[in-house]
């Protein structure tokens, strides 16, 4: 009795690609699937940026009750310096030079709610300077 060859059999690789191919899959979904819960490896970090415009971009800034978040702000302006308030809800009131950084790790509330976040520089809150933090639970 002869043994029929199939297409390829003989090649080297091709055996391990046709039957490790659907198991590497499955194993790549799984790990992806794993990274979108909660991150063990630090904070979700929020990006805050003051521009030249007199905006704060994103105009709103949505974290789950008791979630910590690492809020990274950018002052954009490479003219005027800006500030964040937050009637010290956010922490201490942040003072940021023409393009300069400061990192805050913030912890949300318990309980869901919403409050404003403005430059506190002269003129800058009536020029629409302003975003809003929303602590909302998830849908």
């Amino acid at each position: 009795m002869r043994l029929r060859s199939r297409p390829g059999w003989r090649i080297p690789g091709v055996w391990a690609l046709r039957h490790l191919a659907p198991a590497l899959g499955i194993l790549v979904v799984a790990l992806l699937a794993a990274g979108c819960g909660a991150r063990p490896w630090g904070p979700r970090t929020i990006t805050l940026t003051l521009t030249p415009e007199f905006t704060m971009e994103p105009r709103e800034v949505v974290v789950r009750p008791g979630e910590t978040v690492r809020l990274v702000v950018v002052n954009a302006d490479t003219r005027l310096p800006h500030q964040v308030r937050s009637a010290a809800k956010l922490g201490p009131d942040l003072e940021l030079e023409p393009g300069q950084r400061q990192v805050l790790d913030w912890k949300a509330p318990a309980e869901p709610g919403a409050f404003p976040i403005w430059c506190g520089m002269p003129g800058h809150r009536k020029n629409g300077m302003v975003a809003r933090v929303v602590i909302r639970g998830e849908r």
